[in-house]
């Protein structure tokens, strides 16, 4: 991938790659191997005609479009008094037609891949054999199709041992199936509620399934400490957000901060889970206002950068989250996604405003600006563009006001003169650049670090669901953080005048879970 190159940044380094270009810097160590010239120079060439025919292609060829999929509706699922909607078709999820004909309307919107809640081989359950039957199903029409390995129900993938056996079959079986999804050329596992067990039980079971990461594993959830096991991460529900754009930045620089090097940002069309009671922290309802919400969720998952984007979902009629045609919304959602796949996979530019309900534009809150921030761990930032001279570097943490613009290149303050950054390794957005500090570097966050609630959350005397409830802090609260557990899944935080705990997979952390001190 080409924005994993552009960590090379070192000056000392014959041939580098840094902006998008080739250059040598040692034309003394070429002229000791005047046997080896002409090929060099002949290959050099070769690269660089590649490079300057083919830096836009490259960054958008790879780019994947991807759509949480759920397999388990019957022909009685539809006779649930809680669904607000239902398909324009009604159907069940072992009927291969019905599979088929959801690939089509996907592949008609420019979607690439169905990623499927898959309880594995137990039993010969039902979303094992539909998974089975929808990667054939993808191959007959040219689709892809991977597992999400699901270990909600206690009944599948409760244990280590059952996780194990899923994945073997998973890993040396399924994947090399023609249809299965591969992202830079390997084959791609999502996975839910994996914080039914340990970090270092991950550890274990990938020492044994997978030692030598020949698969992606995206774990999901905001606690980055199992990203010392997992590849990357995506957020199942955003519903939440109130600046898509700045959540999607935010969890990519997380990711990467963790270790993590893959993250696909979250797009829903709207979010309603009222009718499902019980729930605990339950999400407020979103409205999709005329497919003005998903509009701007898509964009803000655009400008993050990132090279593959998850819509959620296909077909989640529960929680109104499902794209597919449904008698209440029509083709609505995939009518609005088309155009706006298609620019993003060409390179085409991102807006972060979606069109209001009544059609108005939607203005910004604020006092927003346009702003980049890197996707790239060191980006160098020149005093021209393309061959200007390197003053400094910029990392995925940083955020800067844009400036200008020339020929895909960003001017911004750095250090109080101007700086130039490559365009190909940055996400644009409309936000509030932070204040300077040196004349444009991002000021550190005062206080320490914090946490941010996606969701009610329940403060417990200790870290655990058997200590008592001291408090409830509310949705997007924001508060100080004292330390964490061991294992990484609790925080210890103070609300209220009291200190407590709060699971991690509730909320954000403004910094790597692994540098707070463990301190329970």
């Amino acid at each position: 991938m080409t924005a994993n190159w552009t960590s090379i940044t070192h000056d000392f380094v014959p041939i580098q790659f840094v902006d998008g270009l080739f250059y040598i810097s040692n034309l003394a160590m070429l002229q000791q191997v005047k046997v080896m010239r002409k090929l060099f120079i002949v290959t050099w060439l070769l690269l660089v005609g590649l490079m300057v025919g083919g830096t836009a292609s490259a960054q958008t060829e790879n780019r994947q479009v991807y759509a949480f999929y759920f397999g388990w509706w019957t022909n009685e699922s539809w006779n649930d008094g809680r669904l607000s909607d239902r398909p324009a078709e009604l159907y069940d999820s072992r009927d291969g037609g019905a599979v088929g004909r959801h690939i089509d309307q996907a592949k008609s919107a420019g979607i690439d891949a169905f990623i499927m809640s898959w309880y594995g081989p137990k039993n010969g359950n039902l979303t094992h054999n539909v998974f089975n039957m929808l990667l054939d199903q993808a191959s007959a029409r040219g689709f892809k199709a991977a597992a999400a390995v699901d270990m909600f129900d206690p009944a599948y993938n409760g244990t280590v041992d059952e996780v194990l056996e899923s994945l073997r079959y998973l890993i040396g079986d399924r994947v090399n199936h023609p249809a299965y999804l591969r992202y830079t050329g390997k084959p791609v596992i999502y996975f839910w509620n994996q914080g039914r067990f340990s970090v270092s039980d991950w550890a274990n079971i990938r020492s044994q399934v997978d030692p030598d990461h020949n698969t992606i594993w995206v774990m999901e959830g905001t606690n980055t400490g199992f990203l010392q096991v997992f590849d990357g991460l995506y957020l199942f529900n955003t519903a939440w957000s109130t600046n898509p754009a700045a959540t999607a930045a935010s969890w990519f620089a997380n990711t990467r901060a963790a270790g993590g090097w893959f993250y696909t940002p979250t797009v829903l069309p709207g979010w309603d889970e009222s009718s499902m009671e019980g729930r605990d922290n339950p999400t407020s309802p979103q409205a999709r206002n005329n497919g003005a919400f998903l509009t701007n969720s898509w964009n803000g998952a655009a400008a993050s950068g990132a090279g593959a984007i998850l819509i959620v979902s296909w077909n989640e009629y529960f929680e109104n989250s499902h794209i597919e045609p449904s008698q209440a919304h029509g083709s609505q959602a995939l009518d609005t996604l088309r155009p706006l796949i298609a620019n993003w996979k060409a390179g085409g530019p991102v807006s972060v405003q979606a069109p209001a309900s009544g059609g108005a534009p939607a203005q910004p809150v604020g006092p927003e600006t346009t702003v980049l921030r890197p996707n790239v761990a060191a980006l160098n930032v020149r005093t021209a563009p393309v061959d200007g001279e390197v003053i400094g570097k910029i990392g995925t943490s940083d955020v800067f006001a844009v400036q200008g613009e020339s020929n895909g290149w960003y001017k911004i303050g750095f250090n109080g003169q101007e700086g130039w950054v490559s365009g190909q390794f940055v996400g644009i957005t409309q936000g509030t650049a932070p204040a300077a500090s040196g004349g444009g570097e991002a000021a550190p966050a005062p206080g320490g670090v914090t946490f941010v609630t996606d969701y009610r959350s329940n403060m417990r005397s200790g870290p655990g669901e058997n200590f008592d409830q001291l408090a409830t802090i509310p949705h997007q609260a924001t508060v100080a953080v004292v330390g964490r557990t061991e294992n990484a899944e609790w925080v210890q935080v103070n609300f209220e005048g009291q200190t407590g705990w709060v699971a991690a997979w509730l909320g954000r952390l403004s910094a790597n879970i692994q540098s707070l001190p463990v301190t329970g």
